[in-house]
C-alpha cells in the first residue's frame, strides 16, 4: 500500500513537471531576448566584458552597464550550441526547475501532494505569461532555492544553506533583482526571534529555529551579501 502511494505521488509530480515543461516550450515572443543574445555573443567573442556601451546609440561610449551579463552569456552558449531551439529548451528547463524547487518546498512538512499540485497548477496558470527568455526566469530559480534551503535547514537541518553564497553570486550577475536576496534571510531571522520571544511567554510554534540556527542563517546572509558583490 505504501509503495503504491509513493509511486502514485511520483507519477503525479512527474506529470505536473512535464506539463510545466511543455507549456514553457513556446516560441520566442519577447523582443528583449535578442538584446540578451547580442550581449552574450559580445561577451563570448571578447572573452570578457567590454569597457563601453556598444549597442545603445544614446549611451555610446559610456561605461558598459549590463547587470544580466551572466544570463546573456549562458543563453548565447545555448544558442551557439543548438541555435534557437537551445534558447527555448534552456528557458523550459529553467522554468521547470523553478517549479520543481517550489513543489519540494511546499511539501514540507505535511507532504500533501494533491494539495500542493493543485495550488502549484494555479500558480502556473497565473505566471504562464512570464515563461519568457528573460533574466526573470533565473530569479525564479534563485529566489525559490533560497527559501527552500532556509526551510530545509530549519525543518530538517539540511545543509543546502551553505551553497547560498555561491548561488547569490550567480544571481547578482544574472539579474538586478539581487536586492530581494535579503527578504527570505530577514524573514527567517526576525521571524525566528519573534517566535522565540513569544515561546517564552507561552505561545508555542512548531519548528521554531534555535538560537544557533539563527546565528548560522545570519552568517550565511553576511557571506551571501559579500558574494553578491563579486562580479
Amino acid at each position: 500500500m505504501f509503495t503504491e502511494k509513493l509511486n502514485s505521488q511520483r507519477i503525479l509530480l512527474l506529470l505536473f513537471l512535464l506539463s510545466v515543461f511543455l507549456l514553457a516550450l513556446n516560441k520566442i515572443e519577447d523582443a528583449d531576448t535578442w538584446i540578451h543574445l547580442s550581449m552574450g555573443r559580445l561577451i563570448w567573442n571578447l572573452k570578457g566584458l567590454p569597457d563601453t556601451e556598444p549597442f545603445v546609440y544614446t549611451m555610446y561610449g559610456e561605461p558598459f552597464s549590463y547587470s544580466s551579463w551572466l544570463f546573456g552569456l549562458i543563453y548565447y552558449i545555448a544558442y551557439h550550441a543548438f541555435n534557437i531551439y537551445g534558447v527555448i529548451l534552456l528557458k523550459a528547463v529553467t522554468v521547470t526547475t523553478a517549479f520543481y524547487i517550489l513543489v519540494r518546498d511546499s511539501l514540507r512538512p505535511y507532504k500533501n501532494h494533491i494539495a500542493v499540485i493543485v495550488i502549484m497548477t494555479a500558480v502556473v496558470i497565473i505566471t504562464r505569461h512570464r515563461f519568457v527568455e528573460r533574466p526573470d526566469t533565473f530569479l525564479m530559480v534563485f529566489l525559490s532555492f533560497s527559501i527552500f534551503s532556509l526551510n530545509a535547514f530549519v525543518y530538517d537541518n539540511r545543509k543546502y544553506i551553505y551553497a547560498l553564497p555561491f548561488v547569490h553570486m550567480l544571481w547578482a550577475n544574472s539579474h538586478s533583482s539581487i536586492n530581494l536576496m535579503g527578504v527570505p534571510f530577514l524573514s527567517f531571522i526576525i521571524g525566528g526571534y519573534i517566535q522565540q520571544y513569544l515561546g517564552k511567554r507561552g505561545i508555542r510554534f512548531s519548528n521554531t529555529p534555535s538560537t544557533s540556527q539563527l546565528k548560522i542563517i545570519f552568517l550565511i546572509f553576511i557571506a551571501s551579501f559579500g558574494a553578491s558583490l563579486i562580479s
